[in-house]
């Protein structure tokens, strides 16, 4: 079995199941997933094909403040097998998924990799990075701030609040990153990755286009408009527009100052006549 995306995906989207049956103890390693990433499991499902050779979709239920939510997953599951019972105590303390200094040492580019494409967000107008992490304490998350800065030279940073926190890597950070994992990233997942990112390593601080302060809100807006026309004569948009790279060419305009003109790029595409698709 490939314990790199093993390891990775317990991290993120990935559970070994303890099943009783009043006789004996089972385990058996299992994963589950949106039906709208069902390119990214295969991609699990061919490479994990000795312990997850069966599938079944379900419909799920999800409550929240807003009301219901329903959604259609795909579950990834095998055999019981002995070999996870070793592994389950390795992972859980007190049957909750507990994050260990020898559990990270175990990870590798493709680990990350997969933890990232379970639980990992780009922030198209920012260009950072948050990995969803919220099920694991302070301390853990400290633990993995130390490992991400000693073995991958990383600074990533802790936010939230109250037992719900996240780790989040800033724009110089979220460069590191993609660049140490982008080899691994799977069909289905380039939205983790967008195109352009890697632009971000060329360009000096302070490099986009500047709109005059004497400008009205609709003189900047006519000129935003006719600057993204004029990238997209350039660049391709066949299969959505690529706003990282659009951010990170030298004659663009900030996500600030697509705010202040349009209030967002759904907007401001809109106005151009592009349909409102990132890629």
């Amino acid at each position: 079995m490939n314990e790199e995306i093993i390891y990775g995906t317990l991290l993120g989207d990935g559970y070994i199941a303890k099943l009783d049956n009043k006789y004996d103890v089972y385990y058996r390693f299992e994963i589950e997933h949106s039906i709208e990433d069902i390119d990214y499991i295969n991609w699990l499902q061919d490479n994990l094909r000795d312990v997850l050779p069966y599938r079944r979709e379900r419909n799920r239920k999800f409550k929240t403040k807003d009301g219901e939510i329903k959604s259609r997953t795909i579950h990834l599951y095998g055999k019981t097998n002995k070999d996870f019972e070793e592994l389950r105590f390795f992972i859980y303390k007190d049957g909750v998924k507990t994050v260990s200094k020898e559990w990270l040492d175990k990870l590798t580019p493709l680990s990350l990799a997969v933890w990232y494409m379970d639980d990992g967000s780009y922030h198209i107008n920012t260009n950072v990075i948050e990995i969803s992490t919220d099920s694991f304490t302070l301390d853990e998350h400290k633990l993995m701030q130390d490992y991400f800065r000693e073995k991958w030279g990383i600074s990533v940073s802790i936010i939230g609040k109250r037992r719900s926190y996240r780790l989040y890597f800033p724009k110089s950070e979220t460069v590191k990153f993609l660049t140490l994992i982008f080899p691994h990233i799977a069909p289905g997942m380039e939205r983790k990755a967008p195109r352009g990112w890697e632009l971000a390593r060329k360009l000096p601080p302070n490099f986009h286009k500047r709109l005059s302060r004497s400008n009205t809100k609709e003189k900047c807006r006519e000129i935003i408009t006719q600057n993204i026309k004029e990238f997209c004569e350039k660049h391709d948009i066949s299969e959505g527009f690529p706003v990282v790279e659009y951010n990170y060419s030298p004659d663009s305009f900030s996500y600030k100052a697509i705010q202040y003109a349009f209030g967002g790029w759904e907007d401001a595409l809109k106005e151009v006549g592009i349909p409102y698709k990132f890629i």
